[in-house]
């Protein structure tokens, strides 16, 4: 269970959950099948993230079952999961959380979203060696001061799980005014996207083999919004697959910027 943000959907079970539920809604399939088949996916501590997610993902759609209300509530009073975060601050942060969600489903008038049927997502179409450039521009950015910053990453090869193909991707560590030219990245090094001393993973976690490498996914076709991607140019890989990844290593492509940002406010501090 990772954790990159204290936002409800700040984690990959959150995720998970949501979009396996509006997933199977789009295909037709009965409300009670979909929970009951993600119900039991989970141990005791992700069924909490769970009806988190349920709750706020049913009400938005006007599905919202008493059982799902009642156990969020239930778990929102008693300040569920503050032992995930470390700081005072996170604490306060998933706390005021918790308080939104509960606000939101204790509305008598339910959400009338659309089920809409939307495309999987199978293949985001970059070349081992390319190098993008993503140009900041979502709130998580503006809270930060760098709303416009280029983010750089190279694709170092690519890695399939369930007869899907995800690029695996370096970040460069540093975010740039202006699109770099191959000689200025030259001197530059790769963010570190597990930090050495994170001890949110256990002492068994290996952190050098984990340190630097991500592969890129994305549940529906519009996830990948091509026109935020520039291709820069392309050149041979530093890195290797199979010396610098694990199947452990995985980003969504919707919070692309999100994600990258929480890694680059971390390390360089």
């Amino acid at each position: 269970m990772g954790f990159w943000s204290t936002n409800l959907y700040g984690n990959d079970i959150t995720c998970d959950v949501r979009n396996d539920i509006i997933t199977n809604l789009a295909k037709g399939v009965d409300l009670n099948s979909i929970l009951k088949d993600i119900e039991k996916n989970y141990d005791d501590q992700e069924l909490i993230l769970y009806y988190l997610a349920a709750a706020d993902t049913l009400w938005n759609y006007g599905l919202l079952t008493n059982k799902i209300k009642e156990k969020a509530i239930y778990y929102i009073d008693n300040n569920c999961l503050l032992d995930c975060w470390e700081l005072l601050s996170q604490k306060k942060k998933w706390s005021l959380t918790l308080q939104k969600l509960k606000n939101k489903i204790m509305q008598p008038n339910q959400g009338t979203k659309k089920i809409i049927k939307k495309e999987l997502m199978n293949f985001i179409p970059w070349n081992k060696g390319d190098i993008y450039a993503y140009k900041c521009h979502k709130k998580g950015s503006i809270n930060h001061g760098l709303q416009g910053k280029f983010i750089v990453f190279q694709v170092i090869g690519y890695y399939t799980v369930w007869n899907n193909s995800r690029p695996v991707i370096f970040i460069y560590n540093k975010l740039f005014d202006e699109k770099p030219s191959q000689e200025e990245l030259n001197s530059v090094g790769f963010l570190p996207l597990y930090p050495l001393d994170d001890k949110n993973y256990g002492k068994d976690f290996n952190y050098q083999f984990n340190h630097y490498s991500r592969d890129v996914w994305g549940y529906y076709q519009n996830d990948f919004k091509k026109k935020e991607f520039d291709f820069l140019f392309r050149k041979d890989a530093k890195y290797g697959i199979e010396e610098n990844y694990s199947a452990f290593n995985y980003l969504d492509i919707a919070q692309f910027e999100q994600f990258t940002i929480y890694y680059y406010c971390m390390n360089n501090k």
